[in-house]
């Protein structure tokens, strides 16, 4: 699925698809199919905000790299399919 399509379907948070907006209406090659690129930590800021909350927050005064395992870690244990599995066993 697009960005578009998920922008359209509004399956995104509202600031997160303002952001997308911005980025695509400032692009120069309209024309092209391809995304605009997204860096690692614009990925790993919207994955946190899109799995876990826009509230989601640590409190530990964590280095970055760990506050990203801490996200890794409560994102496979929320949609994990092999701990779905366990569960219906």
């Amino acid at each position: 699925m697009s960005y578009m399509e998920l922008f359209k379907k509004k399956k995104m948070y509202r600031s997160t698809m303002k952001y997308f907006k911005k980025k695509y209406e400032e692009r120069d090659d309209k024309d092209n199919l391809f995304g605009t690129g997204m860096t690692d930590r614009e990925f790993v800021h919207f994955i946190i905000k899109e799995l876990l909350g826009a509230d989601w927050y640590i409190t530990d005064p964590l280095a970055e790299c760990q506050v990203v395992e801490c996200a890794f870690l409560e994102i496979l244990e929320k949609y994990s399919p092999k701990k779905k599995d366990k569960t219906t066993q």
